[in-house]
């Protein structure tokens, strides 16, 4: 289904709110918690996000690499401490986030849009 604005595809409609959602919460965790800010990040983020918005292939490519390496490196720290709590403790809502984004960025239609 294509989003009336834009005409850009209901994933990627999506995807790009779930990835301001996620910097909102890594900038509102960065200054609440962290006590540090970085305007640099959060401008490459942003940047990022719209030229995701955009359709630009390249930055929907590395994306998922850059996707596929943050599991990857999870995971690495995750397998040799293979209990149950260990496993789950260390998947962050950052990563969900950016896996649900990464499924949705995978989709047929997103795929076909991305390509046009």
């Amino acid at each position: 289904m294509i989003d009336a604005v834009g005409g850009r595809p209901r994933q990627v409609v999506l995807a790009t709110r779930l990835l301001a959602l996620n910097l909102a919460f890594h900038v509102l965790f960065g200054v609440l918690v962290a006590f540090r800010f970085s305007l640099f990040v959060v401008l490459f983020h942003g940047v990022f996000i719209a030229l995701i918005w955009s359709g630009v292939r390249w930055a929907r490519t590395l994306f998922l690499l850059v996707v596929a390496c943050h599991a990857a490196m999870v995971m690495w720290g995750v397998l040799p401490a293979m209990t149950f709590h260990g496993a789950f403790s260390r998947l962050s809502i950052g990563l969900v986030i950016e896996l649900c984004v990464a499924y949705l960025l995978c989709q047929r239609e997103s795929r076909t849009w991305f390509n046009r």
